[in-house]
Formats: structure tokens, C-alpha cells, sequence
């Protein structure tokens, strides 16, 4: 049994929220390979409280998970956990295990989402506060070290994994790169074990956890892994880094593991209804590695699911 803070979960693996990655399917087939829990995609508090139909179809909380908010505005981020709280208007909220800010975003900077926050702690700490004061759930955030190299210099993951030990979050998630470096460039484990001898939090470290090696690499920093891309095209490193933490041998054919996780992905879209662009580019991300660049060409070309299905027979 893992702890991070309140949440209490049966290993210390994680899937990532992941835009246009992060549906039911996906996690069905990382929780069949030991992944211990997942969250979903990003949401937009204000999009949330407005009871929008569009994304009451699009969320996906079919299994115990945590759901993700972008948030900057006190106000509207209570009202989106009070709703949740009252399971209200979407179905599937009694599924939600945990609630998480999202201050790691890269890509919705120019609209004070995400990553732009990091610069704005006294903001922070109001949000946080909403969320310790209005949840009934454990509540966390998932961080970005800094926005770019210059204000990585001041080390805005401290102040921050500070505020939130202070206002009580149950365990902190970083992300360790800068928002200016995206999905590229090295990570900095040497911040997270900054973080780590800082605070007393549970922490859980993401960031290019691509195989074991890397995996066994940052595990002494923190108390859980998430991982991110990586799970999307290879689910079953879960189950690679289980038994490397048992040390224990694991041999994988990969094309025989990939061929099962496609058919596990279509059979879990036909049963959840998931849409058309899920389906194709997470077949494209399984068939990644597989010498099969004709047939990921191919899928991008599909309009229907029989082609999809004839093509990947």
C-alpha cells in the first residue's frame, strides 16, 4: 500500500493527464499492466461550472481515477469542486478519487492557465486553499519546475512545494522541466531532490520515465512515478518496472505485447464508445517502434472504423 497523503493506492505508479490521450481505454490496458491510478484529461474550471454538454460527453470517468482542473480564478474553481462534491451534472463523478491543479501546461500560457501561474504564488496559495477548504477529497498539483531557464533560477518549485505543504495538499506531482522546454531536453533531478529534502510531502516525479533504467533512475527522490508518453505506446512498462522493483527478470516480446494492447484499445473503444481520433492516433502511438511506419501512414488516412480495423488485422 502506497500513501500520498489521503489517497491511498495499491502501488506507486501513475498514468499521466494527458490532452487527446488520457480516455478509458488507455487506462484500462496501463491498470491491467500494475498501473495504480490515472487522472484525466485537463479541464477547464469555467468550462466545468457551466455545465457544458460537450464535455459532459467527453469526460470518461468510468474508473477510479483523479480529475485534472486548469483554474486561475478562486471563485469559479470552488464552485467546480462543490459540484463535484455533490456529484453534480456529470455522470461519473462518483468515480473521481482525488482532484488536481493543473500548473504544468505549457501551451495555454497566453491564457493564465497552467504554467503561467508559477509566477503568481500568492494566486497559488488562494487556489490551494479553495481546494483544502471546499474538498472532501484529497487534493493535489501537478507542476512545472519553472517557466523558462531564466526563472528556474529563482526556484519557483521550492516556493511553490512550500505553499502547498502549508495549505495542506495531500502529495505534490512535478513535472521536471521547464514549460520554455516543453517535451524536450533533459530533465532535472537534481530540483527534485532539491524538493524532496525541502519538504515532507509526498511527492511524485514525472518526466521522460521512458524504460527501467530511467524509471530506477529517479525512484529514490520521490514516493510514486508518473509516467507520461511513454505509457501510450507501451503500456506494459508498468509491469516492466513492477517486477524491476521486485528485481525480479522480465523478457517482453514487444510485437506480441503491442498486437495485444491494440486489440484490447479497439475492444475497450467499441465497449466505451470512444470517438473517432482517440482510436486512430493511439493505434498510431502503439504501432510506434514496430518497423510499421507504412501502416501508421496508412491510419492517418482512415475515415471509418472498418478501414481502421481492416488495416490493423
Amino acid at each position: 500500500m502506497v500513501k500520498l497523503g489521503r489517497l491511498e493506492l495499491t502501488g506507486n505508479l501513475l498514468l499521466a493527464p494527458m490532452a487527446m490521450y488520457s480516455d478509458v481505454a488507455i487506462r484500462k490496458i496501463c491498470y491491467s499492466y500494475g498501473c495504480s491510478y490515472s487522472f484525466s484529461e485537463q479541464i477547464h474550471a469555467t468550462q466545468f461550472v457551466a455545465k457544458d454538454e460537450k464535455l459532459a460527453k467527453k469526460l470518461d470517468l468510468f474508473l477510479p481515477m483523479g480529475i485534472q482542473f486548469l483554474a486561475n480564478d478562486p471563485e469559479v474553481f470552488k464552485k467546480a469542486i462543490e459540484m463535484i462534491n455533490k456529484k453534480e451534472f456529470y455522470p461519473g463523478l462518483e468515480n473521481v478519487m482525488s482532484i488536481d491543479l493543473n500548473l504544468g501546461c505549457p501551451f495555454l500560457m497566453n491564457k493564465n492557465l497552467g504554467a503561467a501561474l508559477l509566477n503568481q504564488p500568492e494566486l497559488i496559495r488562494k487556489l490551494f486553499k479553495v481546494m483544502k477548504e471546499t474538498s472532501s477529497l484529497p487534493i493535489s498539483v501537478k507542476m512545472r519546475l519553472a517557466i523558462n531557464a531564466k526563472h528556474k533560477k529563482t526556484k519557483p518549485y521550492l516556493r511553490i512545494a512550500k505553499i502547498a505543504q502549508e495549505e495542506g495538499l495531500d502529495f505534490i506531482i512535478v513535472h521536471l522541466r521547464t514549460a520554455g522546454q516543453e517535451y524536450s531536453g533533459k530533465i532535472d533531478l537534481a530540483a527534485l531532490k532539491e524538493i524532496r529534502e525541502t519538504v515532507k510531502i509526498p511527492l511524485v516525479g514525472n518526466g521522460d520515465i521512458v524504460d527501467v533504467k530511467s524509471g530506477i533512475k529517479m525512484k529514490p527522490f520521490c514516493d510514486a512515478l508518473m509516467i507520461g508518453r511513454k505509457a501510450v505506446s507501451d503500456p506494459y512498462l508498468f509491469k516492466q518496472l513492477n517486477l524491476a522493483f521486485k528485481n525480479t527478470k522480465c523478457v517482453f516480446d514487444v510485437i506480441k505485447e503491442k498486437q495485444k494492447c491494440i486489440r484490447q484499445y479497439l475492444r475497450y473503444s467499441e465497449q466505451y464508445n470512444i470517438g473517432f481520433q482517440h482510436i486512430k492516433i493511439h493505434l498510431q502511438a502503439l504501432l510506434r517502434d514496430t518497423s510499421n511506419d507504412s501502416l501508421i501512414q496508412k491510419l492517418t488516412h482512415t475515415t471509418t472504423i472498418e478501414e481502421i480495423q481492416d488495416l490493423v488485422k
